[in-house]
């Protein structure tokens, strides 16, 4: 967590619009965890996995009241979804490594009809 957000919060204890149990709780070892997964899982779903950009995405966060704990900006949510995309890459290049490793060797054959297929363009109209 950042600095600027522990001292945004030591410097607020009340959360405008928030009900105070769930400002307590969100502020809380469980409460951060569940917002990481929640923040972490919309950019995962919405963004990577669709057509959703960051704008949306902060609009959500707005909406829900979540950018009270979490930051929502553009350049807040740029950052993480460019940490997340590196993160999945290692992850990518460590199980593709993993699992190589454990695989046996085989033979593959090559039909005739794989290369016709390879090859077929669609005709032009």
């Amino acid at each position: 967590m950042p600095r600027s957000t522990l001292g945004d919060w030591l410097r607020r204890p009340e959360v405008p619009d928030v009900e105070a149990a769930l400002a307590a709780f969100l502020r809380g070892p469980s409460g951060e965890a569940f917002l990481r997964r929640v923040v972490l899982a919309s950019l995962l779903v919405f963004h990577k996995m669709n057509a959703c950009g960051l704008r949306p995405l902060g609009l959500f966060l707005r909406l829900t009241q979540l950018d009270r704990f979490v930051g929502a900006s553009y350049g807040a949510l740029q950052a993480l979804a460019a940490r997340l995309q590196a993160d999945l890459v290692a992850f990518g290049d460590d199980e593709r490594q993993r699992l190589a490793a454990r695989m046996l060797p085989r033979a593959i054959a090559l039909t005739r009809g794989f290369w016709r297929w390879s090859e077929w363009r669609p005709r032009p109209t």
